[in-house]
């Protein structure tokens, strides 16, 4: 499935998300927390679409953010986000 095949307004979402994780990161506990939240939901919404390649890049991308949040953190993270993978 292409994100053309998703409907417009995950296609919408996707968008917002992946701009917002692509931004440039603040190390204030808020934004952290913020990132976080948005990387599982974006990763929810790429699984749910069947974007698997999609879900590896933000992964592969979002590896700046994990040096910031503590290795069990990060760990934690990518694991959730590796499931999503493999759903």
């Amino acid at each position: 499935m292409t994100i053309a095949a998703v409907s417009p307004m995950e296609t919408n979402e996707i968008a917002q998300l992946t701009k917002y994780v692509q931004t440039l990161l603040l190390e204030t506990t808020e934004d952290i927390k913020t990132r976080e939240e948005n990387l599982m939901k974006l990763g929810k919404v790429l699984s749910d679409a069947k974007e698997l390649e999609q879900l590896k890049i933000l992964i592969h991308d979002s590896r700046p953010f994990f040096s910031l949040v503590g290795a069990a953190r990060a760990v934690m993270i990518i694991r959730n986000l590796i499931e999503l993978c493999l759903k």
